[in-house]
């Protein structure tokens, strides 16, 4: 997160001093909106990562959680997302909690799927697409990640003729 803030030069004066680094988090985002996403976390198990809403108290000193180098009050935010919803309980708490549901429209899906391959330089016709769409929403069940992912991994076939071995 700091070095996404440019202060590259300041950290590494601190070096692995995680007190200091989470004070040094916390001065520069002071007074400013923040919009920070942990995106897919799936190892959060230790007290560093919970309560990602707790202020700073007197009882606690800097560095025991990433709370604390996020002030509150001036419009900053965190957004988790999370497979395992008693990890995201313990790190947003559950006021704060949002699950998503599936989509519904299966065209979503497709839309999601065609463009994912075709960022991996696969072409996909309409056509085979179409073909496609029981499978894609049968596979992905509504969930995005699954239709993107699908459409990473999707091979094209293709069928050609065998060659004439006639003279």
């Amino acid at each position: 997160m700091l070095f996404q803030l440019g202060v590259e030069d300041e950290v590494d004066d601190l070096e692995t001093n995680l007190s200091a680094l989470v004070a040094l988090l916390y001065k520069h985002l002071w007074g400013k909106k923040y919009l920070i996403v942990l995106d897919g976390v799936c190892n959060a198990d230790d007290e560093w990562y919970s309560d990602l809403g707790l202020s700073l108290s007197n009882m606690v000193h800097w560095g025991d959680r990433l709370a604390h180098g996020l002030p509150k009050g001036y419009g900053g935010g965190v957004i988790v997302t999370c497979r395992n919803e008693e990890m995201a309980r313990k790190m947003v708490g559950e006021d704060n909690l949002h699950q998503i549901m599936p989509l519904s429209d299966p065209k979503i899906c497709r839309a999601i799927f065609k463009n994912s391959a075709k960022q991996q330089g696969k072409q996909i016709d309409s056509t085979k697409v179409l073909e496609l769409q029981e499978d894609i929403k049968n596979q992905c069940a509504g969930l995005p990640l699954a239709a993107k992912i699908m459409g990473q991994i999707y091979e094209p076939t293709t069928s050609t003729a065998p060659a004439n071995t006639n003279p």
